[in-house]
C-alpha cells in the first residue's frame, strides 16, 4: 500500500490520529483531525504544512516505518482534504503547476457505444442515471460524465495497481469526497472503478455486499 493510499484510508475513518512518519534519515510528523490533515512537519528539512505533506509524498520510498501515537492538539499549518489530498497525488505524479480539477468540464475520451458495457448495466440497477459519473474497467471507459476523466483515471490506475513488493495490496478503495465517492476494486491484474454523486453512497451502503461481488464477478472473467 502506498502513502498517499494510507492517508486516503486514514482519513476515511474520520477520526483523530497523530502519525509519525520514519525513515532512515528523516521523521514526518501528521496530525489528523477527523477527515482533514491538519499539520504536517519534517524538523530535519525544516518543511512545514504543505511542502512537509509534498515532500513525504515524493519521498515515499524512504518510509521505513509509520507509527500511530496518541492524539495530541497542536498548533495547526495545514488544511488538507480527501479531494485536496486527491489532487495532489496526481499533482505530484505529474510534475505539473497548476491543480488538476476533478469537477467541472468534460474532458472527451473515445467511448464506442457499440462496445460491450460491462459494469454500466451492473451499475444502472443501482444508482441513478444522474448519480453516475464514470465507470471504468482496466482503464477503459464505460461512462464518463462531467468529470475530467484523464486525471480521474490516471489516478485510479495508479491507487489499483499496486507495487507487488508492496506491505500490502488494496483489494478495496472507498474514498468519499464532498461531492462525489470513488470505487476501487481489484482482483489479480483487473480492475474497476465507479464514480458517483455523494448522494448515491446510501444506495451502495444498502447493497454493498451485492454489488461488490457482481463487480467482482465482470473482473474475474476477465482475461
Amino acid at each position: 500500500m502506498t502513502f498517499p493510499e494510507l492517508l486516503i484510508n486514514i482519513l476515511e475513518t474520520r477520526k483523530n490520529r497523530s502519525l509519525r512518519i520514519v525513515s532512515s534519515e528523516w521523521e514526518g510528523e501528521l496530525l489528523l483531525k477527523g477527515n482533514r490533515i491538519v499539520r504536517a512537519a519534517v524538523e530535519e528539512e525544516a518543511l512545514y504544512g504543505l511542502e512537509a505533506l509534498k515532500f513525504m509524498i515524493e519521498h515515499q520510498d524512504e518510509i521505513k516505518r509509520i507509527e500511530f501515537r496518541p492524539f495530541e492538539e497542536k498548533e495547526p499549518n495545514l488544511d488538507v482534504d480527501q479531494m485536496e489530498l486527491f489532487n495532489l497525488v496526481v499533482l505530484q505524479e505529474e510534475n505539473e503547476v497548476e491543480e488538476p480539477e476533478l469537477e467541472g468540464e468534460s474532458v472527451e475520451l473515445s467511448v464506442d457505444p457499440e462496445e460491450e458495457k460491462l459494469l454500466l448495466p451492473i451499475c444502472e440497477k443501482y444508482f441513478s442515471e444522474k448519480g453516475l459519473k464514470l465507470i471504468a474497467v482496466n482503464g477503459k471507459v464505460e461512462l464518463s460524465r462531467e468529470l475530467n476523466t484523464e486525471e480521474v483515471l490516471n489516478l485510479i490506475e495508479k491507487l489499483a495497481k499496486s507495487d507487488e513488493e508492496a506491505p500490502c495490496r488494496v483489494e478495496k478503495l472507498l474514498v468519499r469526497f464532498d461531492k462525489l465517492f470513488c470505487l476501487i476494486l481489484t482482483t489479480g491484474k483487473n480492475y474497476c472503478a465507479v464514480v458517483a454523486d455523494i448522494e448515491e453512497l446510501p444506495n451502495y451502503e444498502l447493497d454493498e455486499p451485492a454489488i461488490d461481488e457482481e463487480l467482482l464477478s465482470v473482473l474475474t472473467s476477465q482475461n
